[in-house]
């Protein structure tokens, strides 16, 4: 029995120490990205459910973020609860972290301020400013993950929510990119019947056209070239779609209406 109460009492603190650590903020990969492996707070926070829903927004303007700038960024929570705790970070399309995190004094950054977490001080906040520096480099798109715990404060892992959130935003040099590209492109009719011809513009060799209905589903795509210009709408029933182009130098994306 002395012995069996010896390591109780060693495994004390331990113990105290895995249940308050997520209060303080958990400095492990959970954002719930790619990068991350999608691994998120539900790991070890579940069985609860307060209707939480959590979102990310920003300063960056709609054309895109400048290289080497500092912009804020929030992650707030709508949920019955009074105790949260957060985790965001930000990654490029080939999953690679971007830009680096400034907190507040209410929330803590990680892993070389890649990534940023809250504290004990904002477990009562339903939402977290953060300051992210974008990168200095042209990344093209960047997307902000972020994972919320709405807790029901009994100090343990049981009865609490877990959700994600995640915001997209794009480089103001891609963006200018994009709208370069959209004006050397010509195609038409539009309205379309069952065919649509391209204009390719010098320096595209080849590009991949998709098309997307108003559900974001990706209908079908087809590949133009200089030796093939057409693409065959058939199969298209009538109605408005998203017309993705990518090429060698970038993308664009217009509306079609297909008769």
């Amino acid at each position: 029995m002395k012995t069996k109460l010896f390591y109780l009492i060693l495994a004390l603190p331990i113990l105290l120490l895995i249940l308050t650590s997520s209060s303080g903020g958990y400095t492990s990969a959970a954002s719930g990205s790619p990068g991350d492996f999608q691994i998120t707070c539900a790991s070890c926070h579940s069985g609860g459910n307060f209707s939480a829903v959590a979102a990310i927004t920003t300063n960056i303007p709609t054309s895109g973020y400048q290289l080497n700038t500092i912009y804020n960024v929030t992650v707030s929570v709508a949920s019955s609860s009074s105790k949260h705790g957060f985790q965001l970070t930000a990654e490029n399309n080939s999953n690679a972290k971007v830009g680096t995190f400034v907190a507040g004094s209410d929330s803590q950054t990680f892993n070389s301020n890649k990534s940023v977490t809250h504290r004990s001080a904002g477990t009562s906040k339903k939402s977290w400013t953060v300051q992210w520096t974008s990168p200095s480099t042209n990344q093209g798109e960047v997307t902000f993950y972020a994972a919320v715990n709405a807790t029901n404060g009994n100090n343990n892992f049981n009865g609490d929510q877990a959700v994600t959130t995640f915001s997209k935003t794009n480089s103001e040099m891609n963006l200018g990119v994009s709208d370069y590209l959209a004006s050397q492109f010509s195609y038409a009719p539009n309205p379309a019947d069952d065919q649509l011809n391209f204009e390719i513009p010098l320096g595209v060799e080849q590009a991949e056209v998709i098309f997307y209905n108003h559900l974001g589903q990706n209908m079908f795509s087809q590949k133009i070239s200089t030796n093939q210009k057409s693409v065959d709408l058939s199969s298209l029933i009538s109605g408005v779609y998203m017309m993705n182009v990518k090429t060698n130098q970038g993308t664009f994306t217009k509306s079609i209406v297909v008769k």
